[in-house]
């Protein structure tokens, strides 16, 4: 498990400030990711204890952690018995400062030294100043002087214990301190010492010598480097677990990992304050995360800060030329545009992505500067850019990238008819190459503006968008909206006027709350209705799939002879409708309806095929989860593996991430009740990686719960289990996720055998309606 440290010193390591160090006194923080790291300073830290002294250099973009990993060394090595000596450099522009860092920190350390340590090293002196004032040391006068006594000062502490001596934020040191590290490197002998330092990678552009120095001293002996990446996507989800104190919601994550790009800092400004469960960020950036990202560009003079707005409200990177054409269309003078640039480049607010395209380094800057714009002073140019994009020559840029910025620009600039334009065009382009993420967010957009039109008067146009918004949403996990689009095409449906048409929606909105966990039990009264909405159309394909899924929710729900009645009722519906789609349903139903039987299976292999006939993935997907029961509940483990794994090769291939991360965790438990444990942990980990509704990700969880048990990763164990109850609160009483059994060899695995019995006997009636499961169980 990764863990994420959370300190005060954030601040030093963004804005420049002088962070809250008390942590470095013995307290160990947990962290998030940094396992490799922490593993080295481990090692520096050990090889210090036997005298084999040696410096590490930790680097990074401001707030990615720097500071933060250092401050988790220096409490375990206090925790080891080590003593820390911290200096924090600090921005003092034009005023001279020399040794201030290590001065600083040798007063700390003097004041929390017990008295014979203090006596040891200090003698007859009351202070660290007064000892490096003696006048026995005026033999080397100036600051060379006052370099030997500092470099003595450290050597006697290190005489006392093992020394951890840290120098934060080197590129803001005083050319003196850095004279002092170099020096103290390349003296090293058999002291017990390591030398921790930390610097930013970006701002640098116009610190030659600092960069020449660092260049010298990493070429000394007993120097390494050490670069910090930002955050992965699961060491977010346990940062952000650790500063709320509850497992986030995918969709905050998802969301704090666009916003943050993985900067640890960010993060945490970000999930401040946030109340447990929030599933989303507030609207606006935090105020002492904008003033932070906005220090440097106050800096800059006013034609770069005007380049900056024009680029933030770009969106994505772009060329000078591009810069300065939408400059001269707001009679800005285009030939500050450049200059600006590279302005803004030297003090690491912008970087070159490529040698003509230029972007911010911190996406969260991008909201703070637009944020520091009216809507009078934006609205401009958004417009602007819409035309630069319009001029733009076919094959200048991507299309479906110039199309979702001609949405977002054109809405922002008022245009939202022609916004709406762009979106339907971008999402049909993002359909033909299998963007399915980027399909349902233009798809959101179109929905959204298509009802805040004034003159939006086909409603069977919007109710068709919201349909195909819907399917889109499900298709990436994102069941809320999947569900929020339902809703709304019910209520803009005459259910009298359009009777096939409402019961589709009921059935598809049924459907939508069950997967996302809104509704506890299968909706029964809700197919009734669907059905009941296709009664005057008998011959219908929705008469027939309606009775299907009243079928399906009965057999769920233990109603074992109306389930059997419906889906023969549904059968016949089928045949007269003539639709591959309904026949396929209709077979499905029946072979639940029927159990183990000779006849379910006869009616599942129909049902698969006429499923590929309809090319319908999510039928075809349902068929086949369905195939691979039935050969579950016949033993024949194997080839249910065996069928899941092709099952989940057809939900990748029609780009439905939720169904095959539900299939992923499903295929993963039949491997390993086969024993294929390499399989089934890539299926694992296959699932965990994909988005999904409710019911998918707790599939996707459960598999990874029981294989972590299995390898005795317990405390793994606990986390996959915490999030799928999170997911699905009773996961004991929730049919077609086989969960009690999981459950169940979770708790005989933490001794739990009482507990685990009564688990397992408390929720067989409710499993009942499942053979599978129950078999499970029993055994």
């Amino acid at each position: 498990m990764r863990h994420t440290g959370i300190a005060r010193d954030c601040t030093s390591d963004l804005a420049g400030h002088n962070g809250d160090l008390l942590a470095v006194k013995g307290l160990t923080m947990l962290m998030a990711g940094r396992v490799e790291e922490r593993l080295l300073l481990e090692r520096t830290l050990e090889a210090a204890a036997g005298e084999v002294p040696s410096a590490v250099l930790v680097h990074g973009e401001a707030g990615v952690g720097k500071t933060r990993l250092v401050t988790q060394a220096c409490g375990d090595a206090r925790a080891r018995g080590f003593t820390t000596i911290w200096g924090s450099c600090v921005r003092v522009g034009a005023i001279e400062a020399p040794y201030h860092p290590l001065v600083k920190g040798l007063e700390a350390w003097a004041q929390d030294a017990s008295d014979a340590d203090r006596a040891a090293v200090l003698g007859s002196f009351r202070s660290v100043e007064e000892f490096l004032a003696a006048p026995e040391r005026k033999e080397s006068t100036g600051l060379a002087g006052r370099l030997v006594a500092i470099e003595r000062l450290v050597e006697l502490i290190a005489q006392r214990s093992p020394t951890v001596l840290v120098l934060d934020d080197l590129q803001w040191a005083d050319l003196a301190s850095r004279d002092l590290l170099a020096y103290l490197v390349a003296g090293f002998h058999r002291q017990r010492l390591a030398i921790l330092g930390t610097y930013r990678d970006e701002g640098l552009g116009q610190e030659g010598m600092f960069r020449g120095w660092l260049a010298d001293l990493t070429r000394l002996p007993a120097v390494e480097d050490l670069g910090l990446a930002r955050l992965t996507a699961a060491e977010t989800e346990e940062q952000v677990r650790l500063i709320t104190g509850s497992a986030p919601h995918p969709a905050l994550v998802a969301e704090l990992l666009e916003r943050s790009a993985g900067n640890a800092y960010f993060t945490e400004l970000l999930v401040k304050g946030l109340p447990s469960g929030v599933e989303r960020l507030p609207g606006e950036v935090p105020e002492a995360l904008g003033q932070a990202l906005l220090a440097a560009w106050h800096r800059l003079d006013r034609p770069a800060r005007d380049v900056l707005g024009i680029l933030a409200v770009a969106g994505r990177p772009a060329t000078a030329q591009d810069v300065a054409q939408v400059a001269a269309s707001l009679r800005l003078d285009p030939t500050t545009c450049l200059p600006g640039l590279r302005d803004a480049e030297d003090v690491g607010i912008v970087v070159r992505e490529r040698p003509d395209r230029f972007w911010f380094r911190h996406p969260l800057l991008v909201e703070v500067l637009e944020g520091t714009m009216t809507t009078a002073e934006a609205t401009p140019v958004h417009a602007a850019w819409a035309r630069r994009l319009e001029d733009l020559p076919d094959g200048a840029v991507d299309e479906l990238a110039r199309q979702g910025d001609l949405a977002r620009h054109r809405e922002s600039s008022g245009d939202h008819a022609g916004s709406l334009e762009a979106s339907l065009r971008a999402a049909d382009l993002a359909e033909g190459i299998g963007a399915v993420r980027e399909v349902a967010g233009h798809l959101r957009r179109a929905a959204r503006l298509t009802a805040s039109l004034p003159d939006a008067e086909d409603r069977d146009g919007e109710v068709a968008l919201l349909e195909r918004t819907a399917y889109a949403c499900e298709r990436v996990g994102e069941g809320a909206a999947a569900l929020a689009a339902w809703s709304r095409a019910l209520e803009l449906t005459d259910a009298e006027a359009e009777p096939l048409r409402a019961s589709r929606l009921v059935v598809e909105h049924a459907n939508a709350a069950w997967k996302t966990g809104v509704v506890k039990d299968k909706p029964v009264a809700e197919m009734a209705r669907a059905v009941g909405l296709t009664g005057s159309a008998p011959r219908s394909a929705e008469h027939a799939i309606a009775l299907a899924e009243l079928s399906r929710c009965e057999s769920w729900s233990g109603l074992a002879e109306d389930a059997l009645r419906h889906a023969r009722a549904s059968m016949a519906a089928a045949s007269r409708s003539g639709s591959s789609l309904a026949v396929a349903q209709a077979n499905v139903a029946l072979a639940q309806a029927l159990g183990r039987t000779d006849e379910a299976e006869e009616a599942i292999l129909r049902g698969v095929e006429a499923a590929r006939q309809s090319g319908d993935a999510a039928v075809l997907n349902l068929a086949e989860v369905f195939r691979v029961n039935l050969l579950h509940d016949h033993g024949r483990h194997d080839l249910a593996a065996d069928e899941g794994l092709e099952s989940l090769r057809h939900a990748r291939s029609a780009g439905d991430l939720s169904r095959a991360a539900f299939v992923a965790g499903m295929t993963a438990k039949d491997l390993l009740a086969c024993g294929r444990l390499a399989e089934a942990a890539e299926l694992v980990r296959e699932g965990l990686s994909l988005p999904g509704v409710s019911n998918s990700v707790a599939m996707a969880r459960l598999a990874a719960t029981v294989l972590a048990v299995r390898h005795g990763e317990l405390a793994t164990a606990e986390l996959h289990l915490a999030r799928a109850r999170e997911l699905i609160p009773k996961l004991d009483e929730r049919p077609g996720l086989e969960a009690p059994p999981l459950l169940a060899e979770h708790l005989l695995a933490h001794g739990q055998c009482a507990e685990a019995v009564g688990l397992l006997s408390g929720s067989l009636d409710v499993q009942a309606v499942d053979p599978l499961v129950v078999d499970d169980m029993l055994v």
